[in-house]
């Protein structure tokens, strides 16, 4: 927000609001200059309003955030809560579901993310299976393994596993007569993300599998996934390091990081797979070879898509207004959008 100082020095401040829509109504009544979180809902207007309102919408393409779910897959690390080492988390008929990577894909399979697109980012999206999104020129990689949206081998893929609806409700049993259900949480500030779960629920609803959404504070969320692992599955995303390099991801891909989601703080990896993952790491960290880096952070990203530990949504194209009163403002996809060059940014004379 502007201010001037005692001695009449133009000076600034970085304004912190509850949410996107009152940093938004701030913005369109002159009392900011830039906004670096925006709503896809209302580029429409900012498009619009550019002239009369002396800024500029700049167009950064696809974020380098991500949005997607996954299945808690933690087991317990020490006998407690009549849990031995090694029990899952989660009631273990679930755990049978979640654990099973044909589950995986074929949950992965049910999701609309093309029609996702216009109805929850109002077009402002593209697909994405990978942290390192489209919007990372270094380190997108186009032609990693996918489970993209194909209903009919989703349920190919469930009738696989021997599950029919066998009472005529809609939806799936197990072959023990479990009715094939999880709830999924996220946190019910961002409706973004509620507008997301909502859409995965219908989806997964066609294939016949019933989801319960439960919307929860961000702080509740983060004991569920850190400490007692709470929950069947969770919708939330990542940020971008900077620079956004695979290796700043090590802490996601690494079997003993604390925000590798779907099974955290592994003592050893749990699967052939995970194993597999720390290797790479190994190697994306440690090499200066760039060649190299890239096939092995491609190979990361095609085994954690074929096993389907993360089910990937779509991320949103980024579009950032700010006033024409500043020079040398050019926004970046990579936080902190507008900051990231402040330095050489000035006040234009009026």
């Amino acid at each position: 927000i502007r201010d001037r100082d005692v001695t009449g020095v133009q000076t600034c401040a970085l304004p912190i609001f509850p949410d996107q829509d009152a940093a938004d109504l701030k913005f369109r009544a002159g009392q900011i200059d830039g906004l670096d979180n925006v709503k896809p809902e209302n580029y429409q207007w900012y498009a619009d309003n550019q002239q009369q309102g002396h800024f500029t919408l700049h167009e950064l393409g696809p974020a380098l955030s991500t949005n997607f779910f996954w299945f808690n897959l933690n087991t317990a690390q020490k006998a407690d809560n009549g849990r031995k080492v090694g029990d899952p988390i989660v009631d273990p008929v679930k755990y049978a579901w979640f654990n099973n990577p044909v589950f995986r894909r074929a949950v992965s399979m049910a999701v609309d993310r093309e029609a996702m697109i216009p109805s929850i980012f109002f077009g402002e999206a593209v697909k994405n299976w990978s942290t390192s999104t489209p919007g990372s020129k270094v380190w997108f990689t186009p032609d990693v393994v996918k489970y993209d949206f194909n209903l009919e081998e989703s349920k190919r893929l469930l009738a696989s596993l021997g599950w029919k609806d066998t009472n005529g409700d809609g939806f799936l049993e197990d072959t023990k007569g479990q009715t094939v259900s999880f709830t999924l949480k996220t946190n019910s500030d961002n409706k973004m993300r509620v507008g997301m779960a909502n859409f995965v629920r219908d989806d997964l609803a066609k294939v016949g599998i019933k989801v319960t959404l439960t919307p929860v504070d961000f702080n509740t969320l983060i004991t569920n996934i850190r400490d007692d692992k709470q929950y069947d599955a969770m919708l939330l995303g990542l940020q971008s390091g900077v620079p956004p390099d695979p290796a700043m991801g090590q802490n996601v891909w690494r079997s003993s990081g604390r925000t590798h989601y779907w099974n955290i703080s592994q003592p050893k990896p749990t699967t052939p797979e995970e194993a597999r993952i720390d290797g790479l790491m190994d190697t994306i960290v440690s090499s200066a070879d760039l060649a190299v880096r890239k096939q092995a952070w491609k190979q990361v990203q095609d085994t954690v898509n074929d096993q389907a530990w993360i089910i990937w949504l779509p991320t949103q194209n980024t579009k950032l207004p700010m006033s024409n009163r500043f020079g040398n403002a050019t926004p970046s996809a990579i936080p902190h959008r507008i900051l990231w060059n402040i330095e050489h940014v000035f006040l234009k004379r009026q």
